[in-house]
């Protein structure tokens, strides 16, 4: 059993990358990878506790790009972790990132008026945390009952929907925007090939696009990514098995993982296992395993 896609407290996950390792070892998984949002800092912990587990790593890293206005991410794996994270320290700065969430900030501010939703300026506007800006935004609104009636009853409380069904869709009112801070996809591509390295499409049912079908085709045919996250805590299986059948038939590689964080992230969801609904055989990555480097 596998699990390429885990979080740890160097993003924004719950456990450290040692616990991690730990609850690894105590399933038995025969790989893993984590791979937090734009730092690979969790692997210098792991060069020091590497017995802890006894299985084998892929140095990973979950980057967010664009593509044709969609806000995307993208599972890299064999990178050479030192180098990318010094890109990314480059890329991600603090400096840069509060930058951009306050542009994210005043745009959903705007929403905000338009709909006449209560909140205190004052609070969304001095927040100096480099957090989420639909997470800041969020916990805001929903202070208000009185703004229940205005806001989507689904994403209520619920930060997962609100930034997936809501601010990621450029066809809602709530939409981010492109994210101007973002390295291009053709900049990430040559960052991990150039070492070896690989890239998959993360969690592609987690966008809300009309066509899945069509938004594949043209993003493989655009840029040279080499697989898909076909398995993914959230899938059904039908939609496993569409992702799979893509795969097959346009001669990509497959990854799957259960995208942990821990806590109140994804609530239920567990390393190795997801929800309960996962167990994704070694066999999967069969074809560009031997491919990458593994600590």
């Amino acid at each position: 059993m596998i699990d390429l896609h885990i979080h740890t407290k160097c993003s924004d996950g719950c456990n450290t990358p040692s616990e991690i390792l730990k609850m690894a070892e105590d399933l038995k998984l025969e790989y893993i990878s984590i791979t937090d949002h734009d730092t690979c800092q969790a692997y210098f912990e792991i060069e020091k506790n590497r017995k802890i587990y006894s299985g084998k790593i892929i140095a990973g890293c979950e980057m967010q790009t664009t593509f044709k206005g969609l806000n995307i991410e993208v599972l890299c794996y064999g990178i050479e972790y030192e180098k990318v994270n010094n890109w990314c320290e480059k890329k991600f700065s603090i400096e840069v990132k509060k930058r951009q969430v306050l542009e994210e900030i005043l745009r959903g501010i705007k929403v905000c008026n338009d709909l006449n939703i209560k909140y205190d300026k004052d609070v969304l506007l001095k927040s100096n945390e480099v957090r989420s800006s639909s997470n800041i935004l969020l916990m805001e609104i929903c202070k208000y009952e009185e703004n229940k009636d205005k806001f989507p009853e689904d994403a209520w409380n619920n930060l997962e929907v609100f930034y997936r069904k809501y601010r990621s869709n450029e066809e809602d009112v709530w939409y981010i925007g492109e994210r101007n801070i973002f390295p291009s996809l053709g900049e990430l591509i040559q960052l991990v090939k150039e070492d070896g390295g690989l890239l998959f499409l993360a969690h592609p049912c987690e966008y809300k696009i009309y066509d899945m079908d069509i938004f594949l085709k043209e993003l493989f045919f655009e840029h040279k990514l080499d697989g898909i996250e076909c398995y993914h805590s959230t899938f059904t299986d039908e939609e496993s098995e569409f992702l799979v059948r893509f795969c097959s038939q346009n001669n990509l590689y497959i990854s799957g993982g259960t995208d942990y964080h821990g806590g109140e992230v994804r609530k239920g969801n567990s390393i190795g296992i997801g929800t309960g609904n996962m167990n994704i055989k070694t066999d999967t990555i069969k074809d560009w395993v031997n491919k990458v480097k593994i600590i």
